[in-house]
Formats: structure tokens, C-alpha cells, sequence
């Protein structure tokens, strides 16, 4: 059985997976004590659950930055090399994970990583607003996005205790 990676989301219902290219963030900085504010442009990918987004106390997204390998091997240049890849494909670079290539017509890119050590969050209704002025978009498919998920888990929960609970004796 053949599994698709991605399927092009022409709705605007908004699902963990979906892929928002060009998405204006702004971005707090702070120069010798004095907070700066300025615009980034990302690809990001939603984070957030596909069933915690439609709940009213859901005010706010995850997203995480997506590059284009080739870019991220420019910041990372063990990403360009086999070895490198490989590692990427295994989920051995904690803080990245990999996105298969796209080959669906006007959507064709390179493989691309998530970079999770970078959490966006945004309010919902500025995710809404701009996935409504869009006319399709692409949205990672399970079990791709469930594997996704996973691996961004993963970054946040490893956890080595000093001293466990003492084994119960009665």
C-alpha cells in the first residue's frame, strides 16, 4: 500500500500538518537593553492539535519553522553531507525533523526540515485570516503528521531524574 505524503487543502479549516508559506511573524528584539519590534517572513508548519483547533479556549497555534534543506545546510553544514542526511532521516537531530520531497503539480519542493527548537505561536484568528485569503495550501498527511508530532514531543520530554521513586516494598 502506497502512503501520500502531503494532499492540497483547498478549505479553510485549519488542521495540524497545513503548511503556511510566506507567513508575516512579528518578532521582539531586544539591542543593548532596548526592545525592537520587526516583521520575519516564514513557511511554517501548525503544530497544534487538528482537534484542540475548533475549541473556543483555543486561542493561540503552535507553528514551527519549516527550511528547505538546502537552507538549513547553510546554518547546519552537516545537513548537506550522507551522513548528515541519514541522521536527519533517522530523527537522530533532535531539535529537526524531516519532511519527505513534494512532487504534487505548483507545490513541488525539496525536502524540508521542521526546526522545533523555534515554537511560533500565534493567535488563531490571524491563522484563520490568512488561510482564507489563500486559495489551497499543503497539508501534511497521516500517519507523516502523527510521526511529526511525535518527534516534536520527543524534543520537549526528555527527562533524566537524579533519583527515582524508591521501589515500594508493601
Amino acid at each position: 500500500m502506497q502512503y501520500h505524503w502531503y494532499e492540497i487543502a483547498r478549505d479553510n479549516e485549519i488542521q495540524q500538518g497545513d503548511i503556511l508559506f510566506n507567513f508575516d511573524v512579528p518578532i521582539v528584539r531586544y539591542i543593548e537593553a532596548e526592545q525592537l519590534g520587526d516583521i520575519e517572513t516564514f513557511d511554517l508548519i501548525v503544530m497544534t492539535q487538528s482537534c484542540d483547533i475548533p475549541k473556543d479556549r483555543m486561542n493561540y497555534l503552535v507553528l514551527c519553522p519549516i527550511w528547505p534543506l538546502e537552507t538549513a545546510s547553510k546554518l547546519h553544514p552537516e545537513f548537506s553531507t550522507s551522513k548528515g542526511k541519514e541522521n536527519l532521516r533517522k530523527g537522530s537531530f533532535i531539535a529537526f525533523h524531516l519532511l519527505n520531497k513534494c512532487e504534487m503539480a505548483g507545490f513541488e519542493h525539496d525536502f524540508m526540515i521542521v526546526q522545533f527548537e523555534r515554537v511560533i505561536e500565534r493567535p488563531k484568528v490571524s491563522v484563520q485570516e490568512f488561510v482564507s485569503k489563500q486559495q489551497s495550501r499543503l497539508r501534511l498527511l497521516p500517519p507523516y503528521r502523527e510521526h511529526l508530532s511525535q518527534a516534536f514531543a520527543r524534543f520537549f520530554m526528555r527527562v533524566g531524574l537524579p533519583v527515582d521513586i524508591p521501589v515500594f516494598t508493601k
